[in-house]
């Protein structure tokens, strides 16, 4: 049986539950834009919306809500809270982000009007369903933005060896178990109660939060990719198992996955400073291989701790000089592809996400470089 998940509970998670996202219930409550282009479209936002619907609305999939956030991060201060009356930009398939100048926040590229702040779109005056804009929705300064975000970065998959995780433990099955006898895997949702077996690395304690991963696809020579799904908070410890609530969930939360200790991290500053001579790499994969690569995609590079990477770095993508197809003795000009900012670091590799596509050649083995690093 699904359940629905309250608006205060959706509200604080843009990931709010897999199983009830795809339940496509209720229409959302706000008004699609009629101009929709490959470019992409607006959005004003009514009671009750949040990323995770309007990508599953507009883009097909709630877990692009990434994509939203990332062409609105002018507008939005933090992705859990968006608020009625405002007016989102949602990318479509051919959207490319505008180039930000140094040390700015890019924006959408497509112009989004300003909201009449004393009427619903019917004409008719704001009731207490549709308020007037809260002071939280005035459009923050820049340097108010932060470059990676606590979320982001525990959301971000990155590269890694299974058998260097600090596996604290392992989800085994809900404390209210809904799947029939346990013949079918459990999917969960945020809110729910679970238990987990305790991992080899040692024992949490109750009020530890630890994030949920589980294992991808393999990748020769860097071990596996590694997804994290939601985080839990330990509420109870026992002599086998531990009782722990999901309290954040970033993609689908089944059986399989292991628990490890949360990261500490703090949001990354969005100023950064020009870098000459930065080091040099190349992108080993994209965390989602497909057919065209597009803002707020994952992409991991052969960069990392050991060459000074931190998170909120910026890298560029770019085809190297080469010799032109049709006539080899010429050489082509280098040609910047991308623009990428670092979520996750690790020793020998990095995890950064598009911010600006020039070109949608991203791929496997393309050079990068660092560029911009925080002061």
């Amino acid at each position: 049986m699904k359940r629905s998940i309250p608006t205060s509970i959706r509200r604080l998670v843009p990931g709010a539950a897999y199983v009830a996202a795809l339940a496509a219930a209720a229409p959302l409550g706000a008004q699609q834009q009629a101009d929709s282009t490959q470019a992409g479209r607006n959005h004003e936002v009514r009671r009750g919306d949040t990323l995770w619907d309007l990508a599953r609305q507009y883009l097909g999939d709630p877990f692009q809500w990434p994509r939203i956030y990332e062409a609105n991060r002018s507008r939005i201060k933090d992705p859990h809270w968006i608020y009625p009356n405002q007016r989102l930009f949602i990318p479509g398939v051919g959207w490319v982000q505008a180039k930000a100048a140094p040390g700015e926040a890019a924006v959408a590229a497509a112009p989004v009007a300003e909201a009449d702040g004393g009427r619903d779109p019917s004409g008719q005056p704001r009731t207490r369903f549709f308020p007037r804009p809260r002071a939280e929705e005035r459009v923050p300064a820049p340097e108010e933005l932060p470059a990676v975000t606590r979320r982001e970065m525990l959301a971000t998959p990155w590269l890694g060896d299974t058998a260097s995780l600090q596996v604290v433990g392992e989800l085994l099955e809900g404390v209210d178990p809904r799947t029939g006898g346990g013949r079918l895997a459990q999917q969960f949702e945020v809110q729910d109660r679970v238990y987990l077996r305790y991992g080899p690395a040692g024992r949490p304690a109750v009020g530890d939060r630890l994030l949920l991963v589980r294992r991808g696809a393999a990748v020769p020579g860097w071990g596996f990719v590694l997804e994290p799904v939601g985080v839990v908070a330990v509420e109870r410890t026992a002599h086998d198992v531990m009782t722990a609530r999901l309290v954040e969930q970033f993609g689908p939360v089944l059986e399989t996955v292991k628990a490890i200790p949360l990261p500490d991290f703090a949001d990354a500053p969005l100023a950064t400073e020009p870098v000459r001579d930065g080091p040099v790499g190349r992108i080993v994969q994209l965390a989602r291989p497909g057919p065209l690569p597009t803002p707020a995609d994952v992409v991991f590079v052969d960069l990392g701790r050991s060459t000074g990477l931190e998170p909120g770095d910026e890298l560029e993508a770019y085809l190297a000089e080469r010799p032109a197809a049709r006539s080899p003795a010429t050489q082509l000009p280098e040609e910047r592809v991308a623009r990428l900012r670092v979520a996750r670091v690790e020793e020998r590799s990095a995890s950064a996400r598009i911010v600006a596509l020039d070109e949608a050649v991203v791929r496997p083995g393309l050079k990068v470089r660092l560029v911009r690093k925080a002061p």
